[in-house]
């Protein structure tokens, strides 16, 4: 038996422009299904092995239902040609389920396997009894099978919404929880948790309400994971209806020579192109991005009514070649050389998109990849961090030269974007705005990037202010893994109106590697892009739209399934960011402005961290969190007008944790502050 696991590594590693994945070649191209094993329980989903016979491995993506209802899956491990790992969220025992596997390049699909009467669950909710509110708390009888009763914590979901929760009585056969009432259970779901193991149960109660709309400005980075569609339709246009019919206004769109190589690699044709007919189209001698925005697959992808803004990850083939196969956007004097040509390709791609698009009220950002780990060959923390990664990659004079590089490319694109805008206004073209836009993923503003004493040059720091671009977007794992999103963002936010006025700063990716069928790194997810949402920026990418394949394997990164159906996390993100819009255009009296962590201090023998708040009316307040989707266990220490102080208890996981405060006197609240690890 393989080994399970959880990847770990920060998503801005894993994804490399023109990067090739090397999997064994398989001559028989007969995709089957032979046999479908069932494993242990591992967290909050079950473990099958499927066997069979599985070319084209990297793009095999698994179906299952259980009981008639699409389930969340992942593929595990690296997959094999004749086995792959497959984790389930958890089923109820007895459950029958129906698995399939698909290949996303060709659409190819296995004959479904049924596995009839899964085996039985330790932690199993069977009934809820609503038993009323008292003190604004409704209570809540769960009857069932429940191993380790004295280790469970409850996770409460009402109406879409964390409802937090918190255990009132234990027993081997009954667990009572109370959570802050919001009408009766019935529009509740439940799940329980051990604590030690992190094993929990399926979700028992109300299915997750698809009503709530998503604010405008939010969006999915669509980098492939819907399989190839037969007929006239590409899965780019299929992929992005998915999109606009969940309700995305916004989106991110890869486009880029790099795409031709699909013939050989499939993996660098996301969206199954008929790469004969995009050759037939847009010939290698010509400019790549104005031939290809015009093809019939991108004008149906971009031109839904619905579709207000588009991000577009743009690399031309004046710097990448007619095959993407150079990264002449790094060398400084083939830019020099070549700089007419760059302008004339960005100028004609901005051309295009005017022509098209017109009269559309449509906003389009042209951008590329995360630029800091574009200089830093791919990955600028591992350079930051390991000295044979920088001997490998070059020395840091070398990567100074590329930061120069890269900022004149940066700047030639704007004028050939800005040239574009000119002739487009001669030509009467209006209605639809192209902007320029840098995305950066470091944020060294706030962290330090010296190595032997000498700072790295980055893009927040070097680029964006040389160049000024219309929006600086911020691949934001950096502060999403600290816990520092909403401190991080207004930092970066006023640096930005000091040093580059005119670049509005905009989210191009957020996400938690596992939020597709992990419900820790779901909540987690949710409540790094609330944090977003008070920030009240103009885009917010989501990392990503469906399921692609990095790291050798496909990862639950999408918030749709490859079919279009919602997730979880998708469903419990537009409950809650719809509800919070309606609470950002009401005046809180309680006010939080920032937070400053305090680290740890043992108290009675235990270990607790504290954080100071800080913002107004916070005298006479009571102080609730929600952590990982469960109510936390807070408490607060001090409380003035301007400052209140909070701790902890600190466990042996990190927990990422969302504060409120409320008054009783006048029933005022604060908005949701967060999440901070603790």
């Amino acid at each position: 038996m393989r080994k399970y696991f959880r990847a770990a590594t920060a998503v801005a590693t894993l994804l490399l422009v023109g990067f090739v994945p090397t999997p064994s070649q398989a001559v028989d191209e007969t995709l089957v299904l032979a046999s479908v094993r069932e494993r242990e329980s591992n967290g909050n989903a079950r473990a099958f092995e499927l066997y069979g016979n599985f070319p084209g491995v990297y793009a095999v993506h698994p179906i299952v239902s259980c009981n008639n209802t699409l389930m969340q899956s992942e593929v595990m491990e690296s997959p094999g040609f004749t086995q792959i790992n497959v984790n389930v969220e958890q089923m109820s025992a007895g459950s029958t389920c129906t698995f399939q596997l698909e290949r996303l390049y060709d659409g190819a699909r296995t004959a479904q396997l049924t596995v009839s009467a899964t085996s039985a669950v330790s932690i199993q909710i069977a009934g809820v009894q609503d038993r009323g509110v008292t003190s604004g708390r409704r209570f809540a009888e769960l009857y069932g099978t429940f191993a380790n009763p004295l280790s469970l914590e409850p996770s409460v979901v009402c109406k879409g919404r964390y409802a937090g929760g918190r255990v009132e009585f234990a027993s081997l056969g009954q667990i009572n929880v109370s959570f802050p009432d919001d009408g009766p259970t019935s529009g509740c779901s439940f799940s329980l948790r051990n604590k030690s193991t992190g094993i929990a149960s399926p979700t028992f109660g109300a299915p997750l309400p698809k009503s709530a709309s998503f604010p405008s400005g939010f969006g999915g980075y669509f980098w492939g994971g819907v399989p190839a569609q037969s007929g006239n339709q590409s899965s780019l246009e299929v992929g992005q209806g998915y999109l606009n019919n969940a309700g995305f206004d916004t989106t991110r769109l890869f486009i880029g020579p790099s795409m031709r190589n699909g013939r050989a690699h499939t993996i660098h044709n996301p969206y199954n192109l008929d790469l004969d007919r995009l050759d037939s189209a847009c010939p290698e001698e010509q400019a790549f991005l104005p031939c290809a925005i015009k093809t019939p697959e991108y004008q149906a992808a971009i031109s839904s009514p619905s579709l207000k803004k588009i991000v577009l990850s743009a690399y031309d083939s004046t710097t990448g070649g007619p095959r993407g196969e150079r990264y002449a956007y790094l060398d400084i004097k083939y830019l020099s050389e070549n700089s007419d040509a760059v302008i004339r390709e960005y100028r004609d791609l901005t051309l295009s998109l005017y022509q098209t698009q017109h009269d559309t009220n449509k906003t389009f950002v042209v951008s590329s990849w995360e630029a800091d780990n574009q200089v830093y060959c791919g990955a600028f923390y591992t350079y930051l961090i390991s000295e044979s990664f920088r001997n490998g990659c070059g020395s840091i004079t070398s990567r100074s030269n590329a930061i120069s590089a890269i900022t004149m490319w940066f700047e030639l694109r704007r004028q050939g974007i800005l040239a574009g805008r000119q002739l487009a206004a001669a030509a009467g073209y209006g209605g639809v705005t192209v902007s320029d836009g840098i995305e950066f993923n470091m944020n060294s503003l706030t962290y330090p990037t010296e190595v032997d004493g000498r700072r790295l040059l980055t893009v927040l720091l070097d680029v964006i202010p040389a160049v000024k671009p219309d929006y600086a977007l911020y691949s934001s794992y950096d502060s999403q893994f600290r816990g520092s999103m909403e401190d991080d963002l207004s930092q970066i936010r006023g640096w930005l109106s000091i040093n580059a006025s005119n670049s509005k700063l905009a989210i191009g990716e957020v996400g938690f590697p596992a939020h597709g069928i992990d419900r820790i790194e779901a909540s987690q997810t949710v409540e790094t892009v609330k944090a977003i949402q008070r920030a009240n920026l103009p885009i917010v990418i989501l990392w990503e739209a469906f399921d692609t394949w990095s790291a050798g394997r496909l990862h639950p990164y999408g918030v749709l399934h490859a079919g279009g159906e919602t997730r979880a996390v998708t469903d419990i993100l537009r409950n809650e960011l719809s509800a919070q819009a309606a609470e950002l255009q009401q005046s809180q009296v309680i006010k939080i402005a920032g937070a400053t962590d305090r680290g740890v201090t043992s108290i009675g023998g235990r270990d607790f961290r504290t954080f100071e708040i800080y913002g107004s009316s916070l005298n006479n307040v009571r102080v609730t969190a929600i952590c990982d989707g469960t109510e936390g266990e807070v408490s607060l220490m001090y409380q003035s007008p301007g400052q209140a102080n909070i701790r902890f208890p600190v466990g042996s996981a990190n927990r990422y944790c969302t504060i409120q405060f409320s008054r009783a006197s006048d029933n005022a609240k604060s908005l949701e502050y967060g999440p901070v690890v603790v």
